[in-house]
């Protein structure tokens, strides 16, 4: 799951800058539940440092960056119960496009310093006492104590370490193979019964309809290690997807054997790929000429299909092609042409929708 916002660099007479510094503009909302949540021009060293006293919204992006997520267990009797589970942190990832190339520049330093470090550890307990007044002159132990209190056990602390292995790299129509690993940690048998589910999540990771479920019943010997093949078929997860390619599944052990461990995975689902050919050289303002070929994979027809193509310097508004109804492996090959207007290197998009995405 991902989330976009924007740079831009300015200099900010508020902040005393004189000679100006990158500036972060989200203005897309995740919270819409009190009103929108956009937020920025906020200046990417304070998120980096802490400094969230600083205008504007500094807050915002230092909780989107460096937060991490906590997962319940929510009962029909109104109990809440905090899982064992590996953490979810935010932010591992903090990319954005290279000036000049199709490469992506990784940016996670400029607004955050590396876990564990010692600035790392300094910037939280500056954001800490910014957000919270009541803090200021509290130790670092007390707010360690505050946050670790926050926090989801790990599952290591239960005695069973588990994880969600892809066996697969699923494409639509395929189905989704994976290894569930279990191991006991301790020198005594565990016996536990987990519920298993998979359910459609946006890219923003908001959950949509489940769609599959199981429970099985796990024996662990002392010290053991077991796998546990899972298969999920294209006929379970298909008529699902629409226009969101990626499903969570989830494993949850019953409240009934005791503690409560849960492991998760978010699967992306491939989509077919489409096949772009230049037939002629590109040249300013002289037509060339490309073959678009696509392949239906599924084991169906795919109706309602349109192919559209667009690009900056190629085409002055987007293309469509319609392609009708492909049968099941049924290649479609069509010959576009067009005429550069603008020199330069442009890239050429291809996208094919039809009634499954």
């Amino acid at each position: 799951r991902y989330h976009c916002w924007n740079e831009s660099w300015m200099a900010r007479r508020d902040l005393n800058q004189c000679c100006g510094d990158w500036q972060c503009l989200d203005p897309t909302p995740l919270e819409t539940g009190r009103g929108s949540a956009c937020s920025g021009p906020t200046w990417v060293r304070s998120i980096r440092e802490g400094e969230l006293d600083l205008d504007y919204d500094g807050h915002h992006m230092f909780s989107r960056v460096n937060s991490n997520y906590v997962g319940w267990l929510a009962q029909n009797n109104a109990k809440k119960t905090k899982f064992f589970c590996d953490p979810w942190p935010c932010g591992q990832h903090l990319i954005t496009k290279r000036v000049g190339s199709e490469q992506f520049e990784d940016i996670t330093g400029a607004y955050k310093y590396e876990l564990g470090s010692v600035k790392n550890k300094e910037a939280y307990y500056r954001a800490y006492r910014r957000i919270h007044p009541g803090y200021c002159n509290a130790s670092n132990c007390h707010i360690d104590r505050e946050l670790s209190s926050l926090k989801n056990p790990f599952l290591s602390d239960s005695g069973i370490n588990m994880r969600l292995k892809m066996a697969n790299c699923p494409m639509y129509g395929e189905d989704v193979q994976l290894h569930w690993l279990l191991e006991n940690l301790r020198s005594e048998n565990k016996t536990l019964k987990f519920n298993l589910s998979a359910q459609i999540i946006t890219y923003s990771g908001c959950p949509m309809d489940q769609f599959w479920k199981d429970s099985v019943n796990v024996t662990l010997g002392p010290r053991e290690v077991k796998k546990i093949p899972l298969c999920i078929s294209y006929s379970q997860y298909g008529p699902y997807l629409y226009d969101h390619n990626i499903m969570k599944v989830v494993a949850v052990s019953d409240p009934e054997c005791g503690e409560v461990l849960m492991v998760s995975r978010d699967i992306v689902i491939n989509r077919p790929p489409v096949i772009v050919k230049l037939l002629s050289q590109p040249r300013l303002k002289v037509p060339c000429t490309a073959e678009i070929s696509f392949c239906n994979p599924l084991q169906e027809d795919m109706k309602n299909c349109v192919m559209t193509l667009e690009g900056c310097g190629l085409f002055k508004e987007p293309m469509t092609i319609d392609l009708g109804t492909l049968a099941s492996n049924q290649q479609a090959r069509t010959i576009v042409e067009f005429t550069p207007y603008r020199l330069g290197s442009h890239r050429l998009l291809a996208n094919l929708g039809c009634h499954k995405f």
